[in-house]
């Protein structure tokens, strides 16, 4: 889900706030709509990490930024998480509670890319042994 939310965007260049898309991820019970995970991206990643040219985005409210942008998100058998960013050019792994486990980058300046955080739409699947395939 996404909230459109006004936030200091100094790190990005603005004067002073701007709008960005807000990330919202969450995980309730379907029976009484209990609040079972939640993580924000904007409370953990820099508005400055993201390589979306902002051009005349967050300017308004309807031309909010999205520094994040979810490609997608999967439970492993742990019950941690593995998110990808398109717009971070990451994946996030969090434990259950949402703190961080680890991180992949795909550093794009330099050409050295371990994966293709920036292109997937897919995290892939985890195999039985624990490995993970990444599309």
């Amino acid at each position: 889900m996404y909230e459109d939310v006004e936030l200091d965007c100094t790190a990005l260049g603005f004067d002073s706030t701007c709008w960005d898309q807000r990330l919202h991820i969450s995980r309730n019970r379907y029976r009484d709509w209990k609040l079972l995970f939640q993580w924000r991206a904007s409370d953990h990643v820099p508005l400055a990490d993201s390589y979306k040219d902002r051009g005349n985005d967050g300017r308004t409210k309807e031309t909010s930024y999205d520094f994040f942008h979810l490609n997608s998100i999967e439970k492993d058998e742990s019950g941690n998480y593995l998110i990808s960013s398109r717009h971070v050019h990451t994946l996030y792994y969090l434990d259950r509670t949402g703190e961080f486990c680890g991180q992949w980058v795909a550093d794009i300046a330099t050409s050295r890319i371990s994966l293709e955080a920036e292109r997937q739409t897919s995290n892939g699947s985890t195999m039985r042994d624990g490995t993970r395939t990444t599309r």
